[in-house]
């Protein structure tokens, strides 16, 4: 049963009614199993902010930690804007996502939105319009707060001897964006 009963669903809803607080922040990559009573594990590095998302149950044979990243969207955008184009992009990053993290303004973990509830708003949408462009990339509705405003994929780049973080706002598969790294020019690389 989908919580979005028709496409008419208030695209203004703040995606914080949606989300769980069930999670736990972790300050280095989890051993596998190793918190079977939490949902979701936040994965933050000092210095490098929020870097990965896992499920608190993964177990050791998923892979996941090592090519997790985590979406960061403001705790008070509201679920239609995920549908603009840059965001949209974001959700091609990773085809094993496991949810979006909500942040308060200053950067703090707050919830997570699984991404079964994504999905089904996703699915939901579809059914009744289409998913082209509706917006120009770079567009002002988001406001300009430094690393929060804006949705963003946080990750490290896996390019050998790198581990650089990145915050990316558009996503294309076919041409990744360059790593932040100003020591090693190359485009980022989401696994070893």
């Amino acid at each position: 049963m989908s919580l979005f009963p028709s496409p008419e669903f208030d695209l203004q809803v703040s995606l914080r009614k949606l989300a769980t607080t069930d999670f736990l922040v972790v300050d280095t990559w989890p051993v596998p199993g190793a918190a079977p009573g939490v949902r979701f594990l936040v994965v933050r590095k000092t210095g490098d902010g929020i870097v990965g998302l896992l499920r608190g149950d993964f177990p050791a044979d998923s892979g996941q930690a090592p090519a997790a990243g985590a979406l960061v969207v403001s705790e008070e955008i509201p679920i239609g804007d995920l549908l603009l184009p840059s965001p949209a992009s974001l959700f091609d990053i990773d085809p094993d996502q496991v949810g979006i993290v909500l942040v308060s303004p200053t950067g703090a973990p707050t919830a997570v939105v699984p991404q079964e509830v994504i999905d089904d708003f996703f699915a939901t949408q579809a059914a009744e319009r289409s998913l082209g462009p509706g917006g120009e990339a770079g567009d002002n509705r988001f406001p300009d707060l430094p690393g929060q405003g804006r949705p963003h994929y946080r990750l490290l780049c896996r390019e050998p001897g790198c581990d650089w973080p990145n915050e990316i706002t558009e996503w294309n598969r076919l041409r990744p964006p360059k790593c932040g790294n100003p020591v090693m020019e190359h485009d980022i690389r989401l696994y070893a």
